[in-house]
């Protein structure tokens, strides 16, 4: 848990300079294993709730999942401490509240105006 931690920011690769600094800190084996396995992992996770956001992100038939994903998300950023990711994730979701804006003459579009998805976003904005 502490490996995923010490990672800044995870759509980042290692710097040359932190694979040098690893090669000479003495890094035991323990601590490599943990964060060969964790690190792709959490990666794999965080695209993941990018990639979900990004796909349901105005449509009102799949407005409430949009809304618990996005929760999930914010909860994976506190679990794991991702200041970064939780920046990325906070820029996304006004990028697609704009989008939403933009776009509401759409046949599926989120209609702001409805008391539920008032709601939804006001209850996600109290996760946030």
């Amino acid at each position: 848990h502490q490996t995923v931690l010490d990672i800044d920011d995870l759509d980042l690769p290692d710097s040359p300079e932190s694979l040098l600094l690893k090669a000479v800190s003495g890094e035991d084996t323990q601590d490599r294993t943990d964060r060969a396995i964790l690190t792709p992992w959490v990666k794999f996770l965080w695209e993941s709730y990018r990639q979900c956001l990004d796909l349901l992100r105005n449509n009102s038939r799949v407005e409430r999942l949009y809304q618990d994903i996005a929760q999930q998300a914010f909860k994976f950023c506190l679990k794991y401490s991702r200041k970064t990711e939780f920046r990325k994730l906070c820029d996304n979701l006004r990028t697609h509240l704009g989008h939403i804006h933009k776009h509401q003459h759409q046949q599926t579009s989120i209609n702001l105006n409805n008391p539920d998805s008032q709601a939804m976003h006001f209850e996600t904005r109290l996760v946030q």
